[in-house]
């Protein structure tokens, strides 16, 4: 099979072989991202002629990238031939980073799972034995699902933090100067490594997948231990001048409050975070709150996880509820600022606390109504993320596509 992903070629092609060659290319990212399709619309996606884009086509099936689908639908006249890439012809594998857990998929080139979703609970630590054990289970899942390595496309990888993904690097963990962690990766597993920040990748699936599909503005926070926001501005990704939009979570928000992890204190992290959701568990314990978060949560570990919490909060525990509802409201008037200035149509609400829209969304609703221009919240609608742990996953592999694909336009 002729590899469509090798830049190298791309470089060497000239004149109407490598326009060919990058026709394609593009051919190829619109059946991965909108899914088996006909000769015509493949033709008014990518704003060619239908008989060019027949023989590319037609030359792809050969190359056993592509595969006719056979007839589909017709509103009248001849029922259109239905194309769609063939479902081993490549493979990426997505990593997504958290704080406790780091979960792995494999994606194959009709973006279906070809391995499961597999995580591995395990806090987060800033040193490369933490990195060596990510490998590992890459490798692992890798043997297990048995796809020819070679088909192995690209890696995307997310996880928190302040991610330069044109660069590769995150100045916030795993930072070495001498090699940044695409190369470590890609030096490791022979393909390509896309790096692109947690929030970020919601935003993308939600955008392409999810709720804010259709969209020209959107906000998408990743509500969970911080509090990433990916923005959709103009139907792409803002990333601002130097790559780093959306440190929502670090913006001071508490005169003289908690110190963050950060160094600053007061940040909107310590008041609406699951940290913070965590924090006020503990503290209403200490100070004597009744509440069956004693007998369910371990109290020894330095965070309480979020699940326990909501779990009480379903079963009528009126502190549970309480804390909920004041990390709702905090979080709230942080998204207030975020919409006076961006004027979003939608919010989508995105990790752990997800699971609590019963208990925040109101707060955050209440919070919306009282600090915002009602002009600009009339039409705003709050949802929760479609995609659940699909997310990451999804989102990561268009990141893989697009970068391997960038020159292709």
């Amino acid at each position: 099979m002729l590899n469509y992903f090798d830049t190298g070629r791309s470089d060497l092609l000239k004149g109407v072989e490598k326009k060919k060659f990058h026709v394609k290319q593009r051919i190829i990212r619109h059946l991965f991202l909108h899914g088996e399709s006909t000769c015509n619309d493949i033709a008014q996606h990518i704003r060619l002629s239908n008989p060019s884009i027949q023989t590319s086509l037609n030359e792809m099936i050969k190359d056993g990238v592509i595969e006719d689908k056979g007839q589909g639908n017709s509103t009248g006249g001849r029922r259109p031939n239905i194309y769609g890439l063939l479902g081993s012809s490549f493979f990426i594998l997505c990593i997504d980073v958290g704080r406790f857990h780091v979960r792995l998929a494999i994606l194959d080139s009709q973006m279906k799972i070809a391995s499961g979703i597999v995580t591995h609970e395990i806090m987060f630590q800033d040193d490369f034995a933490y990195l060596d054990r990510i490998i590992e289970y890459a490798e692992n899942l890798i043997t297990s699902s048995k796809i020819v390595r070679d088909k192995l496309i690209g890696i995307g990888l997310d996880m928190p933090g302040a991610i330069d993904a044109k660069k590769g690097i995150n100045y916030s963990y795993l930072y070495a100067p001498d090699e940044t962690l695409v190369e470590i990766l890609g030096n490791r597993f022979g393909c390509p490594v896309f790096l692109e920040n947690d929030a970020n990748v919601l935003a993308i699936a939600e955008y392409w997948y999810g709720h804010a599909r259709g969209t020209k503005h959107a906000i998408v926070l990743l509500h969970s231990w911080g509090i990433g926001l990916g923005l959709i501005i103009k139907g792409k990704i803002y990333r601002g001048s130097s790559g780093f939009a959306g440190e929502f979570s670090h913006i001071p928000f508490v005169p003289n409050g908690k110190l963050c992890w950060c160094n600053k204190q007061g940040c909107l992290e310590t008041v609406a975070s699951a940290t913070a959701l965590s924090d006020l568990a503990k503290e209403g314990i200490n100070n004597g709150s009744a509440s069956s978060i004693i007998r369910t949560a371990d109290l020894s570990k330095k965070f309480i996880d979020p699940a326990v919490i909501i779990s009480a909060a379903n079963q009528g525990d009126q502190f549970a509820i309480k804390i909920l509802y004041e990390v709702g409201f905090e979080l709230g008037k942080g998204i207030s600022a975020l919409v006076q200035i961006l004027n979003p149509e939608i919010i989508v609400l995105g990790g752990r606390l997800a699971n609590a829209k019963q208990y925040t969304i109101a707060p955050i609703q209440y919070a919306l109504n009282s600090f915002c221009n009602p002009l600009l919240i009339n039409n705003l609608e709050i949802k929760t993320a479609k995609l659940g742990q699909e997310a990451s996953v999804l989102g990561s592999a268009i990141v893989v596509m697009e970068g391997l694909l960038s020159k292709c336009d």
